[in-house]
């Protein structure tokens, strides 16, 4: 079960935004499972390798798909989310604080996943491997 947040700046102040993917359930931010003993075995995801932690969330979710778990997701905004990603900052169209977050998938991790020796520790660690939405910086 999961949840959806409301966005807020570092200094508390509401960000009065949605992100599509959440609105969507093809995102749920860490914060906002709610993970019942069934389903207890899908913790096991959180070992996977360190360079995806910044995608780990995206990955958990795939994961409770992957092991058919159900996944209810209430509409209800029930998690003060204070974001540090520059793609929230700019949705609400306020300025982007110093050394905020970028939104796209490094290219770390895309040559980590992309690479024989990734692909194979990324899928012993998880039983599967994940498919990423990859959104690119504009050049």
């Amino acid at each position: 079960m999961s949840c959806k947040r409301r966005f807020y700046d570092l200094e508390g102040r509401e960000l009065h935004i949605t992100e599509p993917d959440e609105d969507a359930n093809q995102h749920v931010d860490a914060s906002c499972w709610m993970v019942f003993r069934p389903a207890f075995s899908l913790l096991r995801a959180w070992l996977m390798p360190k360079v995806l932690a910044p995608i780990g969330d995206r990955i958990f979710l795939q994961k409770a798909a992957h092991e058919r778990f159900r996944h209810f997701a209430t509409d209800n905004r029930t998690v003060a989310f204070r974001t540090q990603y520059a793609g929230h900052y700019q949705a609400a169209g306020v300025p982007v604080p110093t050394g905020a977050k970028s939104t796209y998938l490094s290219e770390e991790i895309v040559k980590y996943l992309c690479s024989i020796d990734g692909a194979v520790e990324v899928t012993n660690c998880l039983g599967f491997y994940p498919r990423l939405k990859v959104r690119w910086k504009n050049a």
